[in-house]
């Protein structure tokens, strides 16, 4: 699932209980669409959050061009901060509208 706004595009994975991430696979593809578009993904601004209610093992931290991905416990999404474990706080606000 890939949500498209503006410049900004979020890769979206869901992992089943037994299954490994593809996240790689699927940063690869979308580095390759990139290129063959002639677009350059800013690693600055690449941020990488898991959103787990369960208390499995969390995978390896992804790395992209020997880069390693910040991993946050929120992020702000078209307006909306959403926090790892999607749980109304001071740090999830939706907006008006």
């Amino acid at each position: 699932m890939i949500h498209k706004f503006v410049d900004d595009t979020t890769l979206s994975e869901f992992i089943d209980k037994g299954q490994t991430s593809q996240m790689d696979v699927n940063v690869t593809q979308l580095l390759n669409w990139s290129s063959n578009n002639h677009m350059n993904v800013n690693f600055k601004k690449t941020k990488e959050m898991i959103i787990n209610t369960s208390h499995c093992n969390f995978p390896d931290k992804l790395s992209v061009a020997d880069v390693e991905i910040e991993r946050v416990n929120v992020f702000k999404l078209l307006g909306v901060h959403i926090n790892q474990s999607l749980k109304c706080g001071t740090t999830t606000s939706v907006p008006y509208m």
